[in-house]
C-alpha cells in the first residue's frame, strides 16, 4: 500500500507539474489571443480573427471551452464549415450549458456542407429541447433552420411554413436578428415563386433593415445581394450590379468565404461581366471559377453546385452545342443534391437527348423534369420544360399533344420568337398564310432592329458574332415561314421582298480594332479593379473607384436610346429594290436565281430539323417560286462531299470523284430550272446563294456526267451576288471606263507567279498603270490607292479566321490588312482582284455552324465599300494556274467583243475559264485549278 501510495503522489505532482507548464507557458497566450480575437470578431473581421485564432487550432482537446467556442463561432462566420463541424461536435457533448446553441451551429454547418438528413436531425433536436425549455428564440431558430432545409430540397411550400412559424417566434422573443434571418428568407420564397414585389416588400427590405440594427453585416451582405439579384430579375442589370458590389465590399471587409464564394457567381454571371463576346468570358470564367474553388475548399456545397452548373453553361455558349457533354461533366463533378439542382441534371439531360436525336428519352426527361418542376413553383424552368418538349413531341407523331403543349407555354411566355414562329408553321399547315403573316410580319421587323442593333456595338468581334451568329439565325427561322406564307398566297412581291429583307441587312455596323475596343477596356478595367479590391488592405480600399469603373462599364455596354433607334432609321432608309424594277434592270439575256434554304416548323431547336430548299428565278417578263425535291439536309451532304473532292485536284489532277457530286448538285440545283425552260442556253445567270450554298461553284457544275465533262461556265455567264438591290443599284449608273489600275503583290518569295502576274496587265486597257511590288506594296499605299484608280489588283496570300472573320487578313508587306479595315473606307474601283488564297470566301463559325449569315468575305466588304465588281477566289488557288488565268482575263477584258464594245467582266471572266478548259495541259483541266475565281457584283 504504501508502494501504491507513494506512486500515486508521484503521478500527482507530475501532473501537476505538467499542468502548471502548461498554463505558466500557454494560459496567458491563449488569453491574449482570445481577447484579441474576439475583439476582431465583434468587429465583424471575421478573416482576421481565425488568423489570429491559427496558432491555437493544433491543440483544440486543452482549449478553455470558451476559447473554443469563439473559435467556432469564428470559423462559422469565416465560413470554415468543414472545421467548425467537429469542434462543435464535441462541445455540443461537453458543454451542456450551451447545447442549444451548438446545436444550432451544427444544423447550420450541416446546411451549408449539403448534408440535408444531419442538418434536419440536430434542427429537430434543437426544436424538441427548445419547447422543453420553453425557449422561444431557439424556437424560431430551428423553424428557420428547417425551412432553409426544406428550401435546398425544394419543398417550398414546407419552407414558406417554417419562415412564418420562425418569423411569429421572433417576434415573441423579441430578437430582431431573427426575425431578420426568418423575413429574408421569406423574400427568397417570393422571389422563387415570381412574386417580386412582395419579395422586396415583405421580405428583403424590413430584412436589411432590422439586419443593420443589429450590426450584423453577413445577414446585410447576403441581404444586398438578394436584392440586387431581384432587380436582375426585373430587368435592371445595372442596379442588380451595384448591389453585388455593396455586397462583395462588406464580405471582403468580414472575410465571409461563403458570402465571398456567392459573390464571385453572381458577378462573373452579371450580364455586363458574362458578355457574349468570347475575349470577354474570360473575365466571367475567372470569376465563377473562383466561385467554384472557394466552395469547394470551404464545403460550402450550394455554392460548389451553383458555380459548376454556371461554369458549365458559360462554356457551352462560348462554343457550340458538342460541348454539351463538357458541361455534363462539369455538373455531373459534383454531387447535386439540392432541388432545383436535379431539375437542372434532368434538363441537362434531356437537352443531350434532344441533340442525339434520341426523342423519346428527350420527352421522358422534359415530362419527368416537368413533374418536378411543378413542385417548386418556378415558372421560367416550367416555361422550358414545356417549350423544349415540342420537337420530341413533332418528331414522336404527336401533334395534337404538341400544340397543347405550345399553347401552355405561350401562356408563361407569350413574347418567345421561337414559339410564336411555331405557332405561324402550324398555321400555314392549316392553310391560313394570312394569319400566319399577320404573327410574323412584326416579328421580323422586331428581329431585324435587335439585329441592326448589336451591328453598331463599339466591338467588332462581338457585332459580327452576335448579330450575323445567333439573332441572324432566329432572323432566318423567322424568315422562312414568312416565305412560305407568300408562296401560298401567290404573292411573289412579297416572296421577293422578304428575300431582300432578310439577305440585304448589312454584316457589320461600327467596327474597331479588338485591342482599343472601349467595350472590352471597360471590361477588362472593371474585372481587374474588382479583383485588386479584394487582394487590398483595408485601408487602401478603393470603393469608389469600384463603383465608377462599374459605371464606365455600364455606358460602354448600354447604347442610348438614340443609339439603339440610330441603325433601325438607316435601315428603313436603305431602299430595298421591288421586282418590277429588278426586272426593268436585267437584260434580256440575263436569269437571276435566289435559292431559300429554309427550316421546318421545328423552330425551338433549329439546327436539327429537315429544312427544304426553294428557288426564285426572275427574269425580265417571268418570276417563279417553286421547291425543289431535295431536302436541304441532303444536298448540304452532297456540297460536302463535292468540296472534298475537288481539294484533291491539288495533288491528283486526274483525279475524277469530284464528278458524281458535281453532276448531283447540277441535277438538283438546275437542271429543273432547265427542263422547264427557264434557262435557256447562253442565259447569262446571276446566282444569289443562300446559307450553305455559297460553298458552291455553280459554274463549275458539269451538265453532263459520261464522257468529257461540260461545264456551265462553257455554256452560260456566271456572276454572285449577295442580295438583288446591289446589282439594281449598280445598274442604275453608267459602266465607269478602264483607265487605270493599282497592282500589288509583296510576297515574290513565296508566290514567284506574282510578280509575273501583276506586271501581264495590259497597258492597252489602263494607259494608267502602278505596280507596287514587295516591300512597297504595304496596307497604306493600297489605301491611298482606293480612290485614285479604276482597277484593283491583289496578288498575296489571305488568312481567314473563322472564329472572328472580320478580323481575317490580307497580307501586305508590314503588316496584313483585316477586313473590317476595308470597311470604313471608301473604294471608287469599278473593278477589285482578289488573287489571293481563299480571299474571297471567309467563313465564320456560330456555334459550329456554318450559315450564309456567317459568311463575311472581303468581297462583300469591298462591295459595300463601294465597288462595283470583285473577283475572288473560293478557295486557295495554284500560283502558276491563277497567273495564267488573270493573264488571260485581262487580255479578254481588253479585247473587243463582236459588238464593238469591250467585253464585260463576268464575260471575261468566263472566257479566262473556258480558255482554261481549253489548254493543252490535260491536268489544268481539273476545275480546282481554274473555277477557284467567281465574280460577285456587276457582271458589266
Amino acid at each position: 500500500m504504501n508502494f501504491l501510495s507513494s506512486l500515486t503522489s508521484l503521478f500527482t505532482l507530475v501532473l501537476k507539474v505538467v499542468l502548471a507548464s502548461f498554463l505558466f507557458g500557454c494560459g496567458p497566450s491563449v488569453q491574449r489571443h482570445h481577447i484579441q480575437a474576439q475583439r476582431l470578431y465583434a468587429e465583424g473581421r471575421y478573416r482576421e480573427a481565425a488568423t489570429v485564432l491559427r496558432p491555437l487550432s493544433s491543440n483544440l482537446a486543452h482549449l478553455p471551452d470558451s476559447t473554443a467556442w469563439l473559435l467556432a463561432d469564428v470559423w462559422f462566420a469565416h465560413g470554415e464549415v468543414k472545421r467548425a463541424a467537429p469542434l462543435l461536435r464535441r462541445l455540443a457533448t461537453a458543454d451542456t450549458a450551451n447545447t442549444l446553441r451548438a446545436l444550432r451551429l451544427l444544423a447550420h454547418t450541416h446546411y451549408f456542407l449539403g448534408n440535408p438528413d444531419s442538418a434536419t436531425a440536430y434542427a429537430n433536436e434543437l426544436f424538441i429541447r427548445a419547447q422543453q425549455r420553453h425557449d422561444t428564440l431557439r424556437l424560431s431558430q430551428a423553424h428557420h433552420l428547417l425551412g432553409l432545409v426544406a428550401f435546398f430540397q425544394a419543398a417550398y411550400d414546407d419552407a414558406q411554413t417554417h419562415q412564418q412559424q420562425s418569423l411569429t417566434w421572433a417576434r415573441v422573443a423579441n430578437d430582431p436578428l431573427a426575425e431578420a434571418d426568418a423575413l429574408r428568407q421569406i423574400g427568397v420564397l417570393h422571389w422563387y415563386r415570381g412574386q417580386l414585389d412582395e419579395a422586396l416588400t415583405e421580405g428583403y427590405l424590413p430584412a436589411l433593415e432590422r439586419y443593420r440594427a443589429a450590426h450584423h453585416p453577413i445577414g446585410e451582405a447576403t441581404t444586398l445581394s438578394n436584392i440586387g439579384l431581384l432587380h436582375a430579375a426585373q430587368g435592371a442589370p445595372e442596379i442588380n450590379l451595384r448591389y453585388q458590389l455593396e455586397a462583395f465590399d462588406l464580405r471582403v471587409q468580414m472575410g465571409d468565404q461563403i458570402g465571398l464564394s456567392d459573390s464571385y457567381l453572381f458577378l462573373g454571371s452579371d450580364p455586363f461581366v458574362r458578355h457574349p463576346a468570347a475575349r470577354f468570358a474570360q473575365h466571367s470564367f475567372s470569376f465563377i471559377q473562383k466561385s467554384l474553388t472557394l466552395s469547394t475548399q470551404i464545403g460550402y456545397a450550394w455554392g460548389r453546385e451553383v458555380a459548376a452548373r454556371a461554369l458549365g453553361g458559360l462554356m457551352a455558349h462560348q462554343t457550340d452545342y458538342a460541348s454539351l457533354s463538357t458541361w455534363a461533366s462539369w455538373a455531373d463533378s459534383v454531387h447535386t443534391l439540392s432541388g432545383e439542382g436535379y431539375a437542372h441534371l434532368r434538363l441537362q439531360a434531356a437537352t443531350r437527348a434532344v441533340f442525339e436525336h434520341r426523342w423519346q428519352d428527350a420527352l421522358s426527361l422534359l415530362q419527368e423534369a416537368e413533374v418536378w418542376i411543378d413542385s417548386l413553383h418556378i415558372p421560367s424552368m416550367k416555361y422550358q420544360t414545356l417549350a423544349w418538349q415540342i420537337v420530341p413531341l413533332r418528331k414522336l407523331g404527336q401533334d395534337v399533344h404538341a400544340r397543347r403543349v405550345l399553347h401552355k407555354a405561350r401562356e408563361l411566355n407569350p413574347t418567345d420568337l421561337r414559339l410564336m414562329g411555331a405557332l405561324a408553321e402550324w398555321h400555314l399547315d392549316q392553310g391560313h398564310p394570312d394569319s400566319a403573316r399577320a404573327l410574323l410580319e412584326p416579328l421580323v421587323a422586331t428581329q431585324d432592329s435587335v439585329y441592326l442593333h448589336h451591328l453598331h456595338r463599339p466591338s467588332t468581334s462581338f457585332s459580327f458574332e452576335r448579330a450575323a451568329g445567333a439573332v441572324h439565325l432566329l432572323r432566318s427561322d423567322l424568315y422562312h415561314p414568312l416565305i412560305r406564307a407568300a408562296a401560298l398566297q401567290n404573292d411573289l412581291e412579297a416572296v421577293f421582298r422578304f428575300i431582300e429583307q432578310e439577305r440585304d441587312l448589312p454584316f457589320w455596323g461600327n467596327p474597331e480594332a479588338a485591342e482599343s475596343d472601349e467595350a472590352h477596356k471597360a471590361v477588362r478595367t472593371f474585372a481587374e479593379r474588382l479583383q485588386s479590391y479584394e487582394a487590398s488592405p483595408p485601408a487602401e480600399k478603393d470603393l469608389d473607384g469600384l463603383l465608377n469603373a462599374m459605371g464606365q462599364m455600364h455606358r460602354a455596354l448600354v447604347p442610348s436610346p438614340q443609339a439603339l433607334l440610330a441603325p433601325a432609321l438607316s435601315f428603313e432608309r436603305r431602299s430595298i429594290s421591288n421586282l418590277p424594277t429588278l426586272q426593268a434592270a436585267l437584260a434580256t439575256d440575263e436569269a437571276l436565281i435566289a435559292y431559300v434554304v429554309g427550316r421546318s416548323s421545328d423552330v425551338v431547336f433549329p439546327h436539327h430539323n429537315e429544312e427544304t430548299l426553294q428557288v426564285l428565278v426572275v427574269r425580265p417578263d417571268t418570276v417563279v417560286f417553286q421547291t425543289l425535291p431535295q431536302t436541304a439536309t441532303d444536298v448540304e451532304s452532297v456540297v460536302s462531299i463535292f468540296q472534298q473532292t475537288l481539294a484533291r485536284g491539288r495533288d491528283d489532277p486526274m483525279d475524277q470523284r469530284w464528278r458524281s457530286p458535281a453532276a448531283t448538285l447540277y441535277a438538283t440545283l438546275l437542271l429543273p430550272l432547265m427542263e422547264q425552260g427557264l434557262l435557256e442556253p447562253q442565259t447569262r445567270l446571276i446566282f444569289l446563294p443562300h446559307r450553305f450554298l455559297h460553298q458552291v461553284p455553280f459554274h463549275a457544275l458539269p451538265t453532263t456526267l459520261d464522257g468529257p465533262p461540260r461545264f456551265v461556265i462553257q455554256d452560260h455567264t456566271v456572276s454572285y451576288l449577295p442580295a438583288a438591290t446591289a446589282l439594281v443599284s449598280a445598274r442604275q449608273q453608267p459602266p465607269a471606263p478602264f483607265h487605270s489600275v493599282g497592282g500589288f503583290a509583296p510576297d515574290q518569295a513565296t508566290l514567284p507567279y506574282s510578280k509575273e502576274e501583276v506586271e501581264s496587265i495590259p497597258g492597252t486597257l489602263f494607259p494608267d498603270r502602278t505596280l507596287l511590288l514587295g516591300g512597297d506594296a504595304t496596307v497604306d499605299s493600297f489605301f491611298g490607292a482606293l480612290s485614285r484608280f479604276t482597277a484593283l489588283h491583289i496578288a498575296a496570300h489571305a488568312r481567314t479566321r473563322p472564329a472572328f472573320p472580320l478580323h481575317s487578313t490580307i497580307e501586305f508587306a508590314h503588316r496584313p490588312l483585316a477586313l473590317h479595315e476595308v470597311m470604313h473606307a471608301t473604294v471608287s474601283a469599278r473593278l477589285v482582284v482578289l488573287s489571293a488564297c481563299d480571299g474571297g470566301y471567309t467563313q465564320g463559325a456560330f456555334d459550329d455552324e456554318i450559315t450564309s449569315e456567317s459568311l463575311v468575305s472581303f468581297p462583300r466588304a469591298f462591295l459595300e465599300a463601294g465597288a462595283r465588281s470583285v473577283l475572288a477566289s473560293h478557295w486557295l488557288v495554284e500560283d502558276q494556274a491563277a497567273a495564267t488565268l488573270m493573264q488571260s482575263f485581262y487580255h479578254r477584258l481588253a479585247t473587243p467583243c463582236p459588238s464593238s464594245a469591250l467585253c464585260g467582266v463576268a464575260e471575261s471572266l468566263a472566257h479566262a475559264q473556258r480558255d482554261a478548259l481549253a489548254a493543252p495541259e490535260a491536268q489544268r483541266h481539273h476545275p480546282y485549278y481554274w473555277a477557284g475565281f467567281y465574280l460577285m457584283g456587276d457582271s458589266r
